[in-house]
């Protein structure tokens, strides 16, 4: 795989709903990545709400979609929010750009984000979750390179690994800090 931009700016614009219980949760959890720009689209968020989650408001899903590097859905699955990622919005994000969706499979067009993930228009997607899950064994997102999948097997396997002290999936970086990654096209060691 060449050489990923993404890892360059992991630190830029996180982008996220961040409007509801879990978008706030998500973002205390993300405190400690210390982005210097975390930007937050929801057809509920406010500026006020936005400015005092520490979340700069950005008016539309396109704008959102456009500057965000790292777009995070932490949200609820809904009639509203089905495929509120869709071909369209996937094209708005930049080829530095991967999406993170640990909430619902339905909450991106699946095939959409499979084609844009093929193509390359995107860096990559960490996901856990999928329109039919379990994950078929045949399915397409399981052999994509550009794709962290989560399954409940690796789950698992890090547990177990963890509690015999044997960690597995750790990097040791620049100045003996380690990171446990899971999205290891971002992470670059």
């Amino acid at each position: 795989m060449a050489e990923n931009s993404a890892a360059r700016n992991v630190r830029s614009n996180v982008g996220s709903d961040w409007s509801g219980q879990i978008g706030l949760s998500s973002r205390q959890d993300r405190q400690t990545i210390q982005p210097p720009r975390v930007i937050g689209w929801s057809p509920h968020l406010t500026p006020e709400h936005g400015e005092a989650t520490g979340v700069e408001y950005i008016l539309t899903k396109s704008q959102h979609l456009q500057e965000s590097d790292i777009a995070s859905l932490p949200v609820v699955l809904s009639v509203s929010t089905r495929h509120i990622l869709s071909r369209d919005d996937l094209a708005l994000l930049k080829p530095t750009s991967s999406i993170i969706n640990t909430s619902r499979g339905l909450l991106i067009d699946e095939a959409a984000l499979i084609d844009v993930l093929k193509e390359g228009k995107i860096t990559g997607a960490g996901l856990d979750v999928y329109d039919i899950e379990p994950l078929p064994l045949d399915h397409p997102i399981r052999t994509l390179k550009n794709v962290a999948k989560v399954f409940y097997e690796q789950t698992v396997e890090h547990i177990i690994a963890f509690l015999e002290g044997k960690p597995i999936r750790v990097y040791e970086r620049a100045g003996g800090v380690y990171v446990r990654s899971v999205l290891p096209w971002i992470v670059r060691v």
